[in-house]
């Protein structure tokens, strides 16, 4: 079975052409939503006078002399970005979001189970650092908008929580470890992309930042609590309890343990009012004719999260549509992941916000051995479907 998916979308061109301009307010959160003082009494320090602290990544010490069949450099102890300072290498996730000016978006970590809106993943059960990708600091401004110091009224960072309790350090947004573990962590920031006129005149500058082109929001993650330096014989806690963690992480420094991955957040900023192109995309993509699902649905998914295609374009989400349909699938109602043996079907669905997956269904079952197929298979070409992805 062959399954043509066209998706109309912007040309990369097209994207960052100037058109127009949007509200200068738009969604930008105010008031600073940061803490920065953590324990109390004694046992107390203001982070935003600390820094966390970078290493080598834990295998670049224990491969000399061996034959290790991978990709990683042996030569390359760190990781630098532009001016930034050295940082652990480590795998490493790169999305690519278009946002519009003047607008807000939510960063949701791919550890949770799904989108925005869902529960945590112990993943990130260890530490949750965010950070400026480019200059290796923070999206902290140096001056509220009005310019009459700072107040609840004015807007303190670019990046702010959604939810939950970060404290922010000269290098840093923290989450793991100085919160109380749980089972729904945190893991989704807001980020208010300045407008061009914000940036040069109304200090949406952040340290560092030299244009308003393009931001890269970083989350480094670990489930390892070796919070210190590899030459400390003691890198590990004696104990796993949240207070002997956090005290071993203080007292060592603010060290970063050895972390299992890193996601970037690449965000382009586009202008308002645009107009769509009049050619689409295209994208062969080749399916098995028989399948035998139990769990999930049949999918496709798009290369970019969907409100990347109708940002700047006033719209607030994509169509999808059948048509060449002679493989006979169906797209499911709700746009459900889950397998089921009568699923609700329809002749279109919508995909908003960080939606990238198309889940549809094969027509045919067996009933012997569970399996699921397309028609058309007698003839003497593959049979097809076209998935039509348009912004309105």
């Amino acid at each position: 079975m062959k399954t043509t998916c066209k998706l109309y979308k912007y040309a990369l061109a097209l994207l960052l052409a100037v058109m127009g301009g949007v509200s200068a307010w738009g969604q930008a959160v105010t008031g600073d939503r940061y803490s920065k003082q953590y324990g109390s009494g004694w046992n107390s320090f203001n982070t935003s006078r600390q820094t966390i602290q970078h290493k080598s990544a834990k295998w670049h010490s224990k491969r000399t002399g061996g034959n290790f069949v991978d990709t990683f450099d042996d030569d390359m102890e760190y990781f630098t970005y532009g001016s930034q300072t050295n940082i652990q290498a480590t795998h490493t996730i790169v999305d690519t979001i278009y946002v519009e000016k003047g607008t807000s978006v939510v960063l949701a970590l791919p550890d949770r189970n799904q989108g925005i809106d869902a529960e945590g993943n112990s993943n990130i059960g260890s530490y949750q650092r965010w950070y400026n990708f480019r200059t290796g600091k923070t999206f902290e401004l140096n001056e509220a908008y009005s310019g009459n110091g700072w107040n609840w009224q004015e807007v303190h960072d670019l990046l702010t929580p959604v939810e939950g309790t970060y404290y922010r350090f000269t290098n840093s947004y923290l989450n793991r470890p100085l919160v109380v573990y749980n089972a729904s962590l945190p893991a989704r920031m807001r980020f208010y992309y300045p407008t061009d006129n914000e940036f040069a005149h109304n200090n949406y500058a952040p340290e560092g930042q030299d244009n308003n082109n393009f931001y890269l929001v970083a989350c480094d993650l670990s489930g390892y609590t070796d919070y210190t330096d590899f030459d400390n014989e003691n890198n590990t806690p004696n104990s796993n309890d949240d207070e002997t963690v956090r005290n071993f992480f203080k007292n060592n420094g603010f060290y970063e343990p050895t972390l299992t991955h890193r996601v970037i957040y690449y965000l382009v900023g586009v202008e308002g009012n645009r107009s769509l192109p009049s050619e689409p995309d295209v994208y062969e993509i080749d399916f098995p004719a028989y399948t035998y699902p139990n769990k999930s649905n049949e999918l496709v998914a798009l290369p970019m999260d969907a409100r990347s295609y109708y940002a700047g374009t006033g719209a607030s989400q994509l169509k999808v549509t059948l048509s060449d349909n002679t493989a006979g699938i169906s797209l499911l109602q709700n746009n459900t992941e889950e397998f089921s043996l009568n699923p609700s079907t329809a002749t279109s669905i919508t995909l908003d916000g960080d939606d990238r997956s198309i889940f549809f269904r094969m027509p045919n079952s067996n009933s012997n051995d569970g399996s699921r197929y397309v028609g058309g298979l007698d003839g003497d070409t593959a049979p097809t479907a076209t998935i039509n992805v348009s912004v309105g």
